[in-house]
């Protein structure tokens, strides 16, 4: 079974929380953390995640900032509203 991995990225734990439990049971789905967009980005540099979930309204950097800065890091994202 192929792994997919996602990034979640909320200044929120509880909707972080949220997020694990609605992939709990998927075994093949690894999830990693962020709780700011700075720290997001350097997880973008560090490794290759098939999804990005991003809450949009976060303090010192928004997630349509952070979608911004990864395009012009990565250059591959699409994207969806």
């Amino acid at each position: 079974m192929q792994n997919y991995y996602i990034l979640a990225v909320d200044d929120e734990p509880f909707n972080l929380d949220l997020i694990e439990a609605a992939f709990s049971e998927h075994t093949n789905i690894i999830i990693t953390y962020a709780k700011s967009g700075q720290e997001a980005l350097d997880l973008l540099e560090e490794k290759n995640f098939n999804v990005v979930l991003l809450d949009i309204s976060m303090p010192n950097m928004s997630g349509l900032e952070v979608l911004q800065k990864s395009n012009q890091i990565l250059n591959i994202f699409s994207y969806l509203f």
